[in-house]
């Protein structure tokens, strides 16, 4: 646990109650922020209704425009690209030969930014997510020394109650077992770095190949010394038939807690003849091992459910004989500081590149009948884990003499009805002779989890010469409303953007190349129309007749007029076009 965030903590259960008030603050927060008026940034989002820079350039062009004789109908083209999508596609047309190219620029922004402008709520969206909330501790319970003792006195070399629980739990269906004690009071934490803790594991062997059928009702496996038959007798008289057998061996070369020796017969017979599982020989056997062992996690807490993964078990361990007690160490490399590395170097201890765990053998004294760690240890208590003798005695004594598991089970038939003989959890696990070896892998799996987690919540007191609760430190989350930028509109509107800025250099340069300083401000301003007219050839032609605007369209598109200084100032004055 290198630079871990390891500390001692007074630990406090993660309550329903505290959870339900911490996600009821939540919502009322998120729904008091949609609630509110819209921000000066939501405003900002909308399309200002006001004219902007194409529109005016764009009414200035016109002017520019008609600096040579034009049809007067170019007029009322500039004049509706400069206020919408229908205008610019007529402009688009009147500039169909390329003949200037900044107002057919103007034109095809008008039609871009106007296509856009509905997808402008885009730019950003608003979810659900979660952030980091740095105010907010969160912690789950690991343990560097478990107490499994009974708190009695009298009874020091007996497991205590509370063990059986969850062991009893996790041999019938693991997802029962109660959780560790954690406290995420957001409910939602994350523990990614991977924490360690003392605790039990198992593994099983499958050797249905050692027993041998004798005939057609008994099993016999030498190495165990285990017979299973079938009662062939009268049903009223006793002689249960044996189905599942279980001899828990205390063997120190194979295992510091249990060896178990497991046979079972009488299986449901399955339907695949073709492979050789346990149903299919109607019979099987196995050895499983429980030993030990640090097991290294990752948590997370979801909605205030927590899950965890074991990355890693190591079953590295130092033993050593101090008066007539044995204690076990194991010390975590990724721990240990450059000055507790080198004093471990010192002291003849190999530390590879890949080394996690050293075998450590830890010193204890008697004190007021405790055993406390001796200070002068090179290694800080965090960063060791730890076993005793009176523990492992104390689980020896429930497996091998209390029939937890050096038990069995067996069964008669009689004309009352079945019945069925044996420890209830193994009875659940034979289930009718539906058992296969992961069946008998899963319960041991199941038992020492169950084990390991009371574990976890029960160390030894740092009286006695634990280092007390020791509890892993997590990440806080919680639910927020976020904004997130749509990059490829931004981009989209960024290069719109420069197009704008392009027409509206252009239109200055147009403007300041062709028209005198008295008509460089009229725009999209019609008044100079309005107040000069147009000067005719013909001062005695009419147009009064003109009633509709398809009639004038048609008119305006023959009328070639030019915009140029006359006796009354800046006006359109009709010119003859060959």
């Amino acid at each position: 646990m290198a630079s871990h965030d390891f500390d001692r903590i007074s630990h406090q259960q993660s309550s329903s109650a505290s959870l339900i008030r911490e996600h009821a603050k939540q919502a009322e927060a998120h729904l008091s922020r949609h609630s509110e008026p819209e921000s000066e940034w939501e405003k900002g989002r909308a399309a200002p209704k006001k004219k902007s820079i194409k529109t005016h350039s764009i009414g200035q062009l016109k002017w520019v425009w008609y600096r040579k004789a034009r049809p007067l109908w170019d007029l009322q083209q500039y004049d509706s690209a400069s206020r919408g999508v229908v205008g610019s596609l007529g402009l688009l047309w009147t500039h169909r030969n390329g003949r200037r190219m900044i107002p057919v620029l103007g034109a095809i922004l008008t039609i871009i930014l106007t296509l856009v402008d509905p997808f402008g709520q885009a730019l950003v969206q608003l979810e659900d997510c979660t952030v980091v909330d740095p105010s907010v501790r969160s912690t789950i319970a690991t343990t560097h020394h478990a107490n499994l003792l009974d708190p009695d006195p009298s009874n020091v070399h007996t497991l205590n109650g509370g063990a059986m629980g969850p062991m009893m739990i996790g041999m019938l269906n693991e997802s029962l077992i109660p959780p560790v004690a954690f406290d995420c009071p957001t409910g939602n934490c994350t523990y990614p770095k991977p924490y360690h803790s003392s605790g039990y594991c198992s593994k099983c062997k499958d050797v249905s190949d050692q027993v041998v059928k004798t005939n057609e009702s008994t099993w016999y496996w030498k190495a165990a010394n285990i017979t299973l038959s079938v009662n062939t007798g009268s049903q009223y008289v006793s002689g249960n038939s044996g189905v599942l057998k279980m001899a828990a061996e205390n063997i120190f070369s194979v295992s510091p807690v249990a060896s178990v020796q497991i046979m079972a017969s009488q299986l449901t017979q399955c339907k695949d003849n073709s492979t050789t599982p346990w149903r299919c020989r109607t019979y099987g056997a196995a050895v499983c091992e429980i030993n030990p062992c640090v097991i290294s996690y990752t948590g997370q807490v979801e909605i205030g459910s927590l899950k965890e993964e074991i990355m890693d078990t190591s079953e590295v361990w130092s033993s050593g004989d101090e008066n007539d007690n044995k204690y076990m160490g194991s010390v975590d490399v990724s721990c240990v500081n450059t000055t507790e590395r080198n004093a471990l170097q010192d002291a003849g201890f190999h530390i590879g590149s890949d080394t996690k765990w050293l075998a450590y053998n830890v010193s204890y004294y008697r004190q007021n009948n405790s055993y406390i760690v001796v200070n002068d240890s090179i290694v800080r208590p965090e960063c060791l884990y730890m076993i005793d003798e009176q523990q492992l005695g104390a689980m020896s004594a429930l497996f091998y003499n209390d029939a937890f598991i050096n038990t069995d089970v067996s069964t008669m038939v009689t004309p009352a009805g079945y019945f069925l003989y044996g420890e209830i959890q193994w009875q659940a696990i034979w289930n009718r002779g539906v058992l296969e070896f992961a069946d008998v892998q899963r319960a041991f799996d199941g038992l020492t989890r169950g084990l390991t987690t009371f574990a976890r919540s029960n160390p030894i007191d740092s009286s006695e010469g634990g280092i007390g609760d020791s509890f892993w430190n997590g990440t806080s989350y919680r639910n927020t409303t976020c904004v997130r930028i749509q990059w490829q509109w931004i981009s989209y509107l960024a290069t719109a953007s420069f197009g704008v800025i392009v027409f509206f250099i252009g239109t200055i340069i147009m403007t300041r190349a062709t028209l005198e300083v008295n008509g460089q401000d009229y725009k999209t301003s019609i008044l100079p129309l309005m107040f000069h007219g147009i000067a005719f050839r013909d001062p005695e032609a009419s147009y009064k007749d003109l009633g509709f605007t398809s009639d004038m369209a048609a008119e305006a598109d023959k009328l070639y007029v030019q915009f140029e200084a006359a006796e009354r100032g800046w006006q359109f004055v009709e010119k003859k076009v060959a």
